[in-house]
């Protein structure tokens, strides 16, 4: 008489049972988190919009520099920020035209050199480059009258000229009062080189 003998009635088989059931279902198990791991990538799915973003919108960055440099260049004025402000300003327009990253930093990269080598030289070349006959405020300065605020002496003096207040120096040994007037012989720095100028004593006719 056979006797079959099920798992539920044997606890031996019915661990094996659910070994072998346990042995069969790992492989379809592990292909199907395999393909989910194909299907959903986070970091991927994280990379990619930014790197988009960045891609579509690098535009706003040509534009920021470009701002940005032509403010410190307002500070600065030695014309090398402004030549890269036009470096950007070139990408800029790369960029809005439709060019890839790469040609938008190519052409920020050329125009910049380009203004530097050739363009700034020749600019600050016009910018220094004057009449010889041009003058200066302070080379304008000599000759002129001025009005002596206080008493003005080889160390000490203050004179008034054009609406501004100049440090002043007699020579050696003359005093020149206040109220009186004065010529500026000579500009040292900030200070001024002045002489009493004569005074016309007009019941003898005579100069002082």
């Amino acid at each position: 008489m056979r006797f079959r003998l099920r798992a539920a009635h044997c606890p031996a088989l019915m661990v094996r049972a659910g070994w072998e059931d346990a042995r069969r279902a790992a492989p379809r198990l592990d292909a199907r988190h395999r393909g989910t791991d194909r299907r959903h990538n986070p970091r991927q799915e994280r990379t990619a919009p930014v790197g988009d973003w960045i891609g579509e919108n690098l535009w706003a960055l040509w534009l920021t520099l470009a701002v940005a440099l032509a403010v410190v260049e307002v500070l600065v004025l030695d014309l090398i920020f402004l030549m890269l402000a036009a470096g950007s300003a070139a990408a800029l327009a790369t960029a809005l035209a439709g060019g890839d990253p790469w040609l938008q930093i190519a052409v920020f990269a050329a125009v910049s050199l380009l203004m530097l080598v050739v363009v700034r030289p020749t600019a600050l070349k016009h910018l220094k480059k004057g009449s010889p006959d041009q003058l200066t405020n302070a080379d304008a300065l000599p000759g002129r009258t001025v009005q002596v605020l206080e008493e003005t002496t080889a160390t000490t003096g203050l004179v008034k000229v054009d609406g501004e207040i100049w440090t002043a120096r007699a020579p050696e040994g003359q005093t020149i009062p206040a109220g009186s007037t004065a010529e500026i012989e000579t500009v040292d720095g900030a200070t001024l080189r002045v002489a009493a100028q004569p005074e016309i004593d007009w019941d003898s006719g005579r100069t002082a």
